[in-house]
């Protein structure tokens, strides 16, 4: 597994000392809902923008509880291009994402092919390799991650953990089964661009 964070780096992390836990962020895998759910809890006031955290930081944090919600590397390039590139486009996410909106109304296919090329150091961290968000030098930054096909029934596991509350459900998706979006080929580009996400959180290569 290549991994690419450095202690520098601003990753977002969202961490509650006073409740024993904290969250790293996963663009496209319910962060949303997520970031709802800790605001609550917070007692502070939803932003659907998450605050940055440096890698240091969490390090220096390990007592506390971190957690994460990984996705189908497959099901999260759909979900960004529908939510992000097809109407009705996001203008504020688009607006501090122009990386992003460089490809707004690209068919899925072009898209998909064009960010499988980019240099990992050029990869949104809306497209970059989940792997590469969750682990420092292949040491995992979280103690627990959740799995976004069955959130429901691991986030009431969470709760009885961390007291976390339940879940709300922001921005749904209304794609089309990610499945109808791929041709072999395209999975296979996919496949190997994200091979350490399909390994490490145990999701098959087939559609």
């Amino acid at each position: 597994m290549s991994i690419r964070l450095r202690m520098s780096r601003a990753i977002y992390g969202h961490p509650h000392e006073a409740a024993g836990y904290g969250y790293v962020n996963v663009p496209k895998a319910a962060c949303t809902s997520i970031h709802a759910a800790i605001a609550l809890h917070h007692g502070t006031t939803f932003s659907p923008s998450p605050q940055t955290c440096s890698v240091k930081r969490i390090v220096s944090l390990r007592h506390l509880h971190w957690f994460s919600v990984v996705r189908h590397p497959c099901d999260r390039l759909v979900s960004l291009w529908a939510d992000y590139l097809t109407p009705p486009y996001p203008t504020a996410s688009l607006a501090v994402n122009p990386d992003l909106a460089y490809f707004v109304d690209w068919p899925f296919e072009a898209f998909v092919r064009a960010i499988v090329d980019r240099e990992p150091g050029q990869a949104n961290a809306h497209y970059m390799p989940q792997t590469d968000l969750l682990y420092y030098l292949d040491t995992p930054l979280t103690d627990q991650l959740l799995h976004f096909e069955t959130l429901a029934v691991e986030w009431e596991g969470l709760r009885e953990r961390c007291g976390v509350p339940a879940l709300p459900h922001l921005r749904p998706s209304e794609h089309q089964p990610w499945q109808g979006m791929y041709s072999p080929d395209l999975l296979a580009l996919v496949a190997r661009r994200y091979a350490a996400d399909f390994e490490q959180f145990g999701y098959k290569v087939e559609l």
